[in-house]
């Protein structure tokens, strides 16, 4: 993995354990859909929000779904 890649990992990583206070190793994007799984209206927004941008910038479907920790959705 390159330096740039490594460093918005470990960004994310934190902004997650900042925001929701979970796994240090999880992104927002898997926490996001993990919860969006369980019901919570306001993951389930957050991960509308998510899945546009990531599909209008990277062209990607179902961000969130796809990178929750431990799911293998390939």
């Amino acid at each position: 993995m390159s330096y740039l890649r490594n460093f918005l990992l470990g960004l994310d990583q934190l902004a997650n354990v900042i925001l929701a206070g979970d796994n240090v190793d999880e992104t927002i994007s898997s926490a996001v859909g993990r919860k969006a799984r369980e019901g919570r209206r306001w993951a389930i927004a957050a991960e509308g929000v998510i899945d546009a941008l990531f599909a209008l910038v990277f062209g990607e479907r179902h961000h969130c779904e796809i990178n929750i920790e431990g799911s293998h959705n390939d």
